[in-house]
């Protein structure tokens, strides 16, 4: 049993020759974080995954090295204050964000959920608890605590010549955790088009399983659904559709 799901290494490399030569290769490991411990966590059609109820956000907890040094305040802030002018990525997909840096020189991004509030929640307990007595394997409800990131940069030069390669390998290192892992294992939290579908059919999921059920048991099975519809993934999106824009500047 284990709370916590890691993600497979990543390397990124960057070459340049001009200003001036250098070569740059950062190492990422990150993991996620849960309330509840599993045996298989993001396996199954089964198992949907919330933000947290525990906590009001979800913790992203950015840890940087470069050249085997932590960053400066000075860099730091360098980033915050990027990380801070690009919000609408977040807000499209109904969070509001907080950025600071932590006593421990990491980059903490709080991302406070708009979507899921509690009464919400609530509404998908009350199905669960309907469809557990109603069938042999119920749906399985976790949430999803804090995403931790850890990344090491070794370059042939100094930071303050590497700054671009550093922004640059973490927004390519970002975009494709969101795109490869997040949005397919997670859609409920990290797809815009799924959580814009759970905003504007709710209130039908609602009427149908009351005029069908006479009870809220059905919506779970339609959250479900939503869930299940790779249609919802950004990749599909973009391969499916010339007019799908997305962008992913995060920094």
């Amino acid at each position: 049993m284990t709370h916590y799901l890691p993600f497979c290494p990543q390397y990124i490399k960057t070459y340049k020759t001009a200003p001036y030569e250098s070569i740059t290769v950062s190492k990422w490991n990150s993991q996620m974080r849960f309330s509840i411990a599993a045996e298989h966590l993001a396996t199954g059609d089964q198992c949907l995954f919330l933000p947290s109820t525990g906590k009001k956000s979800i913790t992203i907890l950015i840890q940087i090295e470069f050249n085997n040094q932590k960053l400066t305040e000075r860099d730091l802030q360098s980033i915050r204050m990027q990380l801070g002018g690009k919000k609408d990525f977040w807000e499209s997909m109904y969070f509001k964000t907080h950025i600071d840096i932590t006593k421990e020189k990491d980059i903490i991004m709080l991302l406070e959920c708009r979507l899921w509030t509690q009464s919400r929640i609530n509404v998908l307990l009350e199905s669960e608890r309907f469809e557990g007595c109603n069938v042999a394997e119920s749906t399985k409800i976790n949430y999803i605590e804090e995403l931790v990131v850890n990344v090491s940069f070794n370059s042939t030069n100094p930071l303050e010549k590497e700054m671009d390669s550093l922004r640059s390998h973490l927004r390519e290192y970002m975009s494709s955790l969101i795109l490869s892992q997040l949005e397919f294992r997670f859609p409920l939290v990290f797809s815009r088009v799924a959580r814009k579908r759970v905003i504007e059919q709710e209130n039908s999921f609602l009427v149908i399983s009351h005029a069908i059920k006479g009870d809220p048991s059905l919506i779970l099975k339609f959250i479900r659904l939503v869930h299940n519809d790779q249609t919802s993934l950004s990749i599909f999106q973009i391969l499916s559709s010339s007019k799908f824009r997305v962008t992913f500047e995060i920094i």
